[in-house]
């Protein structure tokens, strides 16, 4: 619901923390990637589980919301591709 406001917020702090330098940009990028794909890695690993511990279902949710997660995640990471590979 308010994703066009977290994501604006997040370039106002971006802007605000990098104070246009572009080395720095490409610093956060790089982590922004990186935490994409640990995410979607993790998934993937929960979902190849024959069976979830309790622990992954309070944290993670059933395998169908881990799926689902799993393939919004995966449209981030073409977004990221497409949008944010030229600041790297």
């Amino acid at each position: 619901m308010c994703e066009a406001q977290l994501k604006g917020i997040a370039e106002g702090f971006l802007a605000g923390y990098s104070d246009g330098n572009p080395s720095i940009v490409r610093e956060v990028r790089g982590e922004q990637l990186l935490q994409l794909l640990e995410t979607a890695y993790l998934h993937h690993q929960l979902l190849r589980q024959e069976e979830l511990a309790r622990e992954d279902t309070i944290r993670y949710g059933s395998k169908e919301a881990i799926t689902t997660r799993l393939f919004g995640l995966c449209h981030a990471l073409k977004q990221f591709a497409t949008s944010r590979l030229s600041e790297l």
